[in-house]
């Protein structure tokens, strides 16, 4: 049919074809007219200018766009960047905090559990969140029924003893084996319905300290500070509830998105033009939010960095700030700690470091518990700092448990397995038994070489270390030749930045 009318050279053939040119540009039309309906004129010359089409697309396709990119790309990225831990969260609140600044639903937890798969420290924080997100509902629920003020304590308590109570299936008293039914029952339904996730027997392995912290958080309570016994019914009375604080929500200010992350920034090599910008930034945080403030507190940890180059920091301000007004047990004065003691022990005050370093180990034990990537990391640099002490046969025993921790997370050709067997190698070398630190080595080779290739620089130092034990050394071009690593230098080399990768090309 089509070569004959190719031939017909007679008005109708043509007006066909132009009535579907006017169709199609009547229909680009009503969607520029539709999009122009939505959003200002300067922002639909800006997506017109950007020549990717998308000004002729129609509302629908548009959403449809959105739904693909949310679902196929951001949020396996997500994942992808636990996996490599640029992205670590150690509860729910930086769970959170990473999942809204890249623009991602809370309702999509569930699909964040079936993706990491293979990272179950994060799915265990997901499957906390849920069920802490769930709860939140109950006693607001229960907040709000209650008419007077004198019994708001005792309601209270009494949600969160059937929240978070403890019940035998063997006791005798039904009525709470049947409130415990009760709970489970409405728990799988909620979940289901507001995440798409399906529990299982969960709920029997949650940490209830880490899901009532998190209850406090959202709701605004504030409880004695005592020693509460989660394997009874009834842990919580009514004088455990001390008063409850409005929970505000707000957009706060992060400093590395007005200075940090400029990419003018990431071009500085000079160390006192980073000091400005970082000054720079840390007045303007002070100045908008206050001295005492989270924010007051990022923009002094991240100055301590520019500092700690330049022999001062001002990471000690920061944990002050941090301990005021964020607690003992939030991520920001865990990683204060951290940070601290990796800059004490490269001032070679090594015992003050050991004990900020263990402060940070033992708050997160308290928060996301012996299985997360942090706790390894954390592991190794204790170790690290076991050996500036001379304390060389205890260094091991950290190690091993980093090892562990990483290849039962992360799985064992991981780069921080790799990092972990390295750090082992290491140890062992110090302990001058050198010939079990071969087989060690050995596997951090296999892992780099399998993860980056043999022309990476992580990969060809470790083989000018292999060779040198065999007697036939390579030349000396990489970092290898600095022979032991401090914690932080061992960490930039098991995964430096692209940018420093490029700069020693």
């Amino acid at each position: 049919m089509a070569p004959l009318r190719r031939k017909n050279k007679t008005g109708p053939c043509r007006l066909n074809v132009g009535t579907d040119e006017g169709q199609h540009s009547n229909g680009d039309s009503n969607s520029e007219n539709e999009l122009k309906e939505l959003i200002s004129e300067e922002a639909f010359f800006r997506l017109k200018e950007s020549g990717t089409g998308l000004h002729l697309k129609s509302v629908d396709e548009l959403i449809q766009m959105a739904y693909g990119y949310y679902n196929e790309i951001a949020l396996p990225k997500l994942v992808t960047d636990f996996d490599s831990l640029e992205l670590s969260p150690v509860n729910g609140r930086t769970l959170t905090d990473f999942m809204h600044l890249r623009g991602l639903h809370m309702h999509s937890l569930g699909r964040v559990v079936e993706l990491a798969e293979k990272l179950p420290h994060i799915q265990s924080l997901c499957i906390h969140e849920m069920v802490t997100r769930a709860f939140k509902h109950i006693v607001k629920a229960v907040i709000a029924s209650v008419e007077n003020v004198a019994d708001l304590s005792a309601a209270v308590a009494s949600s969160l003893n059937f929240l978070l109570g403890s019940c035998n299936m063997e006791d005798n008293d039904q009525n709470i084996k049947d409130d415990h039914i009760l709970k489970l029952h409405w728990l799988q339904t909620f979940l289901s319905r507001r995440f798409g996730w399906t529990l299982k027997d969960e709920f029997l392995h949650l940490r209830k300290l880490s899901i009532l912290r998190g209850l406090c958080h959202k709701v605004g309570l504030e409880l004695v500070p005592r020693d509460y016994d989660m394997e009874c019914p009834n842990p919580f009375r009514k004088f455990d509830i001390i008063s409850m604080v409005p929970v505000c929500k707000d957009a706060l200010q992060q400093t590395d998105e007005i200075y940090w992350s400029h990419p003018r920034f990431l071009l500085i090599k000079d160390s006192w033009r980073m000091l400005l910008i970082g000054t720079k930034a840390l007045a303007k945080m002070i100045a908008v939010c206050g001295p005492y403030h989270r924010t007051t507190a990022s923009a002094y940890s991240l100055l301590a960095v520019v500092l700690y180059h330049t022999g001062d920091f001002n990471q000690q301000k920061a944990l002050d700030i941090n301990e005021r007004e964020l607690g003992l047990d939030h991520p920001d004065t865990m990683k204060s700690y951290g940070d601290l003691s990796v800059f004490y022990y490269r001032l070679q005050r090594i015992e003050l470091a050991l004990k900020y370093v263990n402060r940070a180990l033992f708050l997160l034990h308290f928060t996301c518990g012996l299985s997360h990537s942090n706790t390894a990391a954390t592991y190794i640099n204790v170790a690290m700092m076991e050996e500036g002490m001379g304390n060389v046969h205890v260094a091991p025993r950290f190690l091993h448990e980093a090892l562990k921790c990483n290849q039962r997370l992360l799985g064992a050709d991981h780069i921080q397995t790799a990092a972990s067997y390295h750090a082992i190698a290491i140890a062992l070398s110090l302990m001058e038994a050198y010939s079990l630190s071969v087989q060690p080595e050995q596997t951090t080779l296999k892992i780099l070489q399998a993860k980056h290739g043999p022309e990476d620089l992580r990969t060809q130092a470790l083989e000018q270390q292999e060779a040198a034990r065999n007697g036939t050394p390579k030349p000396d071009a990489s970092i290898a030749s600095k022979g032991h690593l401090s914690a932080s230098d061992l960490l930039d080399y098991i995964s430096p930045d692209q940018d420093s990768r490029g700069s020693d090309a």
